[in-house]
């Protein structure tokens, strides 16, 4: 192998070590905080649902720029955050429409 190709050898090797790494730290940490039936055994709570309106917004504004650039920049990003944020807002009128809906009966 000549030295270039053993750099971007070298480099392709970190890389995908990286990645498989950081795939499987994803996995052990929803693991961790997966959804139990007996939430004593579950790791750490998570954020409560409308968490953002208590952000203020000076700093708020600044995040949604740099969310919406990096979106842009990266459009398979983009497409997926924007994919999961309309999920989570019906998920969210659902649930709240549920929550209604039980406590008129």
């Amino acid at each position: 192998m000549r030295s270039s190709n053993l750099g971007d050898f070298t480099t392709s090797v970190a890389l995908a070590v990286t990645l498989i790494f950081l795939i499987v730290w994803g996995y052990r940490m929803w693991w961790q905080r997966r959804p139990t039936r007996d939430r004593a055994l579950s790791f750490g709570r998570p954020i409560p649902r409308g968490a953002w309106r208590q952000v203020p917004l000076p700093v708020l504004l600044p995040l949604a720029l740099v969310v919406a650039a990096v979106g842009w920049a990266v459009p398979l990003l983009g497409v997926s955050l924007v994919g999961f944020l309309i999920v989570d807002v019906v998920l969210g009128v659902l649930a709240r429409r549920r929550r209604v809906a039980g406590s008129m009966d």
